[in-house]
């Protein structure tokens, strides 16, 4: 499984990368991995109308899909992608995430404590992959569709809210494209999809809005029979200004359930890979850059229970201009 898995990765990355060449686990232990050359990420044009409380946003162009559906603000600081973007998603075909984006549009609608989104994007990003200046503006009838939808609850969202910032989010989606069977590829199943449900809270606020020690969690499910990971699960959290304003301490278990349907042999089952993940992320030193150690242990990389333990350590510097 960790060969077949690292082999999809470097199609998809087109280069060498501390997963593939090292580590081999599903989940890609950096969020920032990406193309050697550079490249357009995103291109998009938005109107709405009404305030921050009630509105309707319109936006369309070329966009990614994890900037904004199933989001965990709390999980952001995490460097291992199972926290950014759903390992459920990853495996559906033309699923714009970083780096590759995909033409479409996003609708959304606020009202109070409620926010519901929908969007509908061009369902193969492999042209992207192709063109490697990320100018793939195309949209192709044999590519498919891709559809989301989410519905979220937040309370104490403004900055000037005294109370515990609280969202819940619900949402699923659906590809329409064709998907080969996890035993026999020459079976194949109309459209991928699955759905998700996320929640986070402060427990502990301390001072500004962000201040204090807040929870997360994440899961997330979809049909094993097309599918490498059948279903994933995520906790943790994570504690903003601790020694400094701005500052950020994090802790997160994630565990991804790889598909029985998944082929394999005896002597390298596939079962699960479980990541367990600390970091810390410096306030704004000097005003422009924040330094950031993470230390990751991958318990079965690639889901493959014979496959040995990793463990990764990192140092990432962010600059702010």
């Amino acid at each position: 499984p960790m060969e077949q898995l690292a082999g999809k990765l470097s199609d998809r990355f087109g280069g060498a990368d501390i997963t593939c060449e090292y580590v081999g686990d599903f989940n890609v232990a950096s969020n920032i991995d990406a193309f050697d050359t550079p490249r357009l990420f995103e291109l998009w044009i938005e109107k709405t109308a009404g305030d921050a409380h009630r509105h309707v946003a319109v936006r369309a162009g070329r966009m990614a899909v994890d900037t904004e559906f199933f989001t965990c603000d709390c999980g952001s600081v995490l460097m291992n992608s199972c926290f950014g973007a759903l390992p459920t998603f990853g495996q559906v075909s033309g699923f714009a995430s970083w780096p590759l984006a995909a033409s479409g549009a996003r609708v959304e609608m606020a009202d109070g404590h409620w926010i519901v989104r929908s969007g509908i994007f061009d369902g193969n990003t492999q042209g992207e992959v192709r063109n490697n200046r990320g100018t793939h503006f195309g949209i192709h009838g044999s590519d498919g569709a891709f559809g989301i939808g989410e519905i979220a609850w937040r309370i104490n969202s403004d900055d000037d809210s005294p109370g515990r910032r609280t969202s819940v989010k619900l949402g699923g989606y659906w590809s329409t494209a064709d998907f080969s069977d996890e035993r026999d590829a020459t079976r194949s199943h109309a459209g991928n999809g699955g759905v998700y449900v996320g929640a986070e809270g402060q427990l502990i606020r301390a001072g500004g809005c962000n201040a204090g020690l807040s929870l997360f969690s994440r899961a997330s499910a979809t049909p094993d029979d097309r599918n490498e990971a059948a279903w994933y699960v995520e906790g943790g959290a994570i504690y903003k200004s601790l020694v400094q304003t701005g500052d950020s301490l994090a802790a997160a278990a994630s565990y991804t359930r790889i598909s029985d349907e998944f082929p394999s042999p005896a002597s390298a089952a596939a079962h699960h890979e479980t990541v367990v993940e600390f970091t810390y992320q410096s306030a704004l030193l000097g005003g422009h850059l924040r330094v950031q150690p993470d230390f990751q242990y991958i318990f079965n990389p690639g889901g493959a229970t014979s496959a040995h333990d990793a463990v990764v350590i990192g140092l990432r510097a962010l600059s702010s201009f």
